[in-house]
């Protein structure tokens, strides 16, 4: 009785501050207990905005309750803010159940991202737990689309890492004041919600007799009762809105299925839905994460007139959803309904199936894993047997296509390890031939290319940045000696204005009177000496300043023309340009083509005899490619000018085809040499 009047008085409050305040007193002499055990009666009961009110006394009257209590509201509350207020004086131990429950499937985008918002300010609080929290917030960030919930997200990021130091003053919702919160004014009251409502009643004058026939005058009676079904009222005419989300069978409508939460869905019977009304509820269930609740749904649709092969579809898609979550219970009961040749994919369904129930089995490689992604980030833990490469070699065996993916990933992650990568590509390539595969669709050759030629690059930035970095100490050491020398010039002349200066008033005191001619007394060999090597010291240091800013200025000009050579090559991002003379790329020929056959010289099959089977491969592709006037060869082929009807083509990174061309009288394919003898192969036919 006591727990039923406290649930009425509560229910009775409105949302602002005179009226939440007096709910506060009445609930002050209440014990934690008692306030628990109604916290608990509400969220059974899904009566969210008494439970709501209930948080805003809980904040009002200090009331410290369970972390694990308090975390349960978050499902039910309403409006959902009203959850922060007994946050105010909890401790750090309500971080962790307060994570559990913001984690979980059946909250909405927007109560997960305030549960998390909430945690977050209380690690920052109480300085405890901050990695675990961001770890929650980082795979939220990952899963939350909804605007107001991101921001809310990122904002607790931006605080577990102290980047509000220096920004406006942070909003924290765990250190309001419930009654400064509250409105100030009484709210107005609303009937239903954001739809066109009918009347759960009929209309009835208020000195009319009451309807249930007491006997008595409609205020007098009933008419207080009413009104509160009024304020429930829903769209549909004789039907309040609890009473809907109860039993929506009473009227032939599924779309509200889809506006309910996970507890009003818990209450649904689904013998008591219609069709319609199951898929939706279905839907919802699948939504929130209630698998159990979702198969009840299809297994009911299942069983309806022409329904089966409907049901049997989505039944399909709650297999991929509950093995997703590793749910092997739901995932057991669904297949067990699911003929196996209707299955899309029957042996995935068998390996996912393995993977769940036999976790163990994969827990080393998982291990090995991870501690391969911990290699990748911190280089602090390079290992020469680098976990990645361990099994490359392990599966290269066994299993070669697993193999090939190890080894894609190993070179992907350690770009740099040259020697490593070259051998993982034999790996690769053997792999390959084991199961057939044509080496020219692997995107692995192109990938590593690119890798070589970017470590070309970056030995060409590094000896440019080398040299840049010279110049540049240089001329701050020329900077700084040529300010030195400027010192100490200053400082000789003003001995030598001091000097000169004496000598000038000796030359006044010692004027005839008639100021005929002005002379002064000849100076004494000891202070010509001194003036004579003041001059040439003087003369010393000019000269030497002068040849410093002659430097200064040489050293500075090699700075900007090694600037200015940087930025071309940053620009272009090609490799010097050879000192070999060569034409541009051979011209696509438009008009029709006749196929040539290619000649091959010996030395292009002693070449083949000993260059490396890829290569090789490659080369032919190339002379083929010409012969048959592909547009992409023949622009990749450059003539050298000084031996006419020679051409050479790229093969790889570090080989050239090298063939001879005539119009119309034929195509020789003359050798296949590594890049660095191009230039002795040149002087060698040019002789």
């Amino acid at each position: 009785m006591k727990d039923a009047k406290l649930i009425d008085k509560l229910r009775q409050t409105l949302r602002w501050r005179s009226d939440v305040e007096k709910t506060a007193a009445y609930f002050a002499g209440i014990s934690v207990d008692e306030y628990e055990q109604l916290i608990r009666q509400l969220i059974e009961s899904g009566d969210d905005k008494a439970l709501g009110i209930l948080l805003c006394v809980c904040g009002v009257n200090s009331v410290k309750l369970n972390p694990y209590v308090l975390a349960e509201a978050l499902k039910v509350a309403e409006p959902v803010i009203d959850i922060c207020f007994p946050y105010r004086i909890q401790g750090p131990a309500a971080i962790e159940p307060l994570l559990e429950v913001a984690q979980a499937e059946v909250l909405s985008w927007e109560r997960q991202a305030l549960g998390a918002t909430i945690a977050a300010e209380l690690a920052v609080r109480h300085g405890s737990q901050h990695q675990i929290v961001k770890n929650v917030l980082l795979k939220l960030s990952q899963k939350i689309q909804a605007f107001e919930a991101s921001l809310l997200i990122d904002q607790s990021l931006a605080l577990l890492d102290e980047e509000t130091k220096n920004a406006p003053p942070y909003f924290w919702v765990t250190q309001q004041e419930v009654l400064k919160a509250l409105p100030e004014e009484k709210p107005p009251v609303v009937i239903g919600g954001d739809y066109t409502v009918r009347r759960p009643i009929p209309k009835i004058g208020r000195n009319a007799p009451c309807h249930c026939d007491s006997g008595k005058k409609y205020k007098k009676c009933c008419y207080e009762k009413d009104q509160q079904l009024l304020r429930d009222a829903s769209p549909y005419e004789g039907i309040t809105m609890t009473q809907f989300r109860s039993m929506p069978s009473l009227v032939d409508d599924a779309d509200m299925i889809l506006e309910m939460r996970a507890y009003e869905l818990k209450k649904l019977q689904p013998v008591k839905l219609n069709e319609d009304q199951l898929y939706q509820a279905y839907r919802r269930a699948n939504h929130f994460g209630m698998r159990e609740f979702a198969y009840d749904m299809l297994l009911e649709l299942k069983d309806r007139p022409d329904r089966e092969d409907f049901a049997l579809e989505h039944m399909e898609d709650l297999l991929d959803s509950a093995l997703d979550v590793g749910d092997i219970d739901v995932a057991r009961k669904v297949i067990d309904l699911i003929p196996t040749e209707t299955l899309l994919d029957a042996e995935a369904v068998k390996f996912r199936f393995d993977l769940v129930e036999n976790r163990e089995h994969y827990d080393a490689l998982e291990a090995r894993c991870r501690q391969a992604l911990r290699e990748e980030a911190d280089e602090d833990l390079f290992k020469w047997d680098y976990t990645l490469l361990a099994l490359s070699y392990s599966f290269e065996n066994i299993f070669p296509a697993m193999s090939i993916v190890f080894s894609r990933a190993a070179i992907i992650g350690r770009q740099k390890a040259f020697f490593d990568n070259e051998m993982l590509m034999e790996v690769v390539r053997k792999c390959r031939a084991d199961l057939g595969h044509n080496p020219w669709e692997d995107p692995l050759e192109d990938i590593f290319d690119r890798i070589l030629k970017k470590s070309d690059f970056d030995l060409q930035d590094e000896a440019k940045n080398n040299q840049i970095q010279h110049l540049k100490e240089k001329v701050s050491e020329t900077s700084r000696l040529a300010a030195q020398r400027h010192s100490a010039l200053k400082q000789k002349e003003l001995e030598l204005d001091k000097l000169v200066k004496r000598l000038e008033g000796e030359k006044k005191s010692t004027a005839s009177q008639q100021n005929a001619v002005k002379s002064a007394e000849p100076l004494t060999i000891e202070e010509r000496k001194t003036a004579s090597d003041l001059h040439r010291q003087i003369d010393n240091l000019k000269a030497e300043i002068n040849l410093q800013q002659h430097d200064r200025r040489q050293l500075r000009k090699e700075l900007r023309e090694a600037r200015k050579k940087a930025r071309v090559r940053e620009s272009k991002k090609t490799p010097t340009a050879p000192t070999i003379k060569q034409s541009a790329g051979l011209e696509f020929e438009t008009t029709p083509k006749k196929i040539m056959i290619p000649e091959f010289n010996a030395a292009y099959r002693r070449s083949c005899e000993v260059a490396p089977s890829a290569i090789v491969a490659k080369s032919l592709q190339a002379a083929a490619g010409f012969a048959a006037h592909d547009k992409q060869i023949w622009r990749q082929t450059k003539g050298i000018e000084t031996i006419p009807h020679i051409y050479r083509i790229r093969v790889g990174i570090h080989h050239r085809l090298m063939i001879q061309w005539e119009k119309e009288k034929g195509l020789k394919v003359l050798d296949l040499i590594p890049r660095a003898q191009l230039e002795t192969w040149i002087r060698q036919r040019a002789m």
